[in-house]
């Protein structure tokens, strides 16, 4: 068992670790390349409209939800006159791929769902591409190269809100790729889905 100060040593470790490997991954992303600025889309913005959450449903049994994300690489102001490099996601709408923004989609299930999620690369983007469900039981999703589709499989069994977003580095986090995604309580008047834009 730790003392008190060891306990302390061991936080204020993993803290300054935690700060150091952000600070990396941001100042990485402040050296981008100008190849990148000629191969992405440029868009006027990336933010998310706080109002735009998963619509109420009515329904109390579980059921298998799909979900179809786009991984979307863009240029956009990150404040006036200052381009940067965002790594998005955005749903996939009937009639193409919906606003890609920072945040991405929320998505809401219900807990016993069985979450379905097919990730596309966009096939314009530099970098592959992969999904981490945080409390999504294991739910990861490895490396999909660019123009190719890789589908995730869960049982959404932990009620709360979590984060999903892309895996195995901070600076990919840095550049805007963190989301929330919520289960809700089995039969509970329960809401699911992803925030329509």
């Amino acid at each position: 068992m730790k003392s008190g100060g060891e306990k302390m040593e061991w936080y204020k470790k993993v803290f300054y670790g935690i700060v150091i490997a952000t600070f990396s991954g941001l100042l990485m992303t402040m050296v981008q390349s100008p190849r990148i600025y000629a191969s992405v889309d440029i868009i006027d913005t990336v933010a998310k409209d706080p109002a735009d959450v998963p619509p109420r449903i009515s329904r109390s049994n579980p059921k298998t939800v799909i979900i179809d994300l786009v991984a979307k690489e863009v240029v956009a102001d990150i404040a006036p006159g200052k381009k940067f490099w965002f790594w998005t996601f955005a749903e996939t709408k009937p009639n193409g791929m919906g606003h890609p923004t920072v945040p991405g989609p929320m998505i809401r299930v219900m807990e016993g769902d069985t979450v379905v999620i097919n990730l596309t690369n966009d096939m314009h983007n530099e970098e592959p591409h992969n999904l981490d469900f945080h409390a999504g039981f294991g739910a990861m999703l490895m490396d999909v190269e660019p123009g190719e589709t890789k589908t995730l499989t869960f049982k959404a069994e932990r009620i709360g809100a979590y984060i999903y977003h892309l895996s195995l580095c901070c600076r990919r986090n840095a550049l805007g790729t963190c989301c929330i995604w919520n289960v809700w309580p089995y039969r509970c008047g329960t809401e699911r889905g992803i925030a329509k834009g």
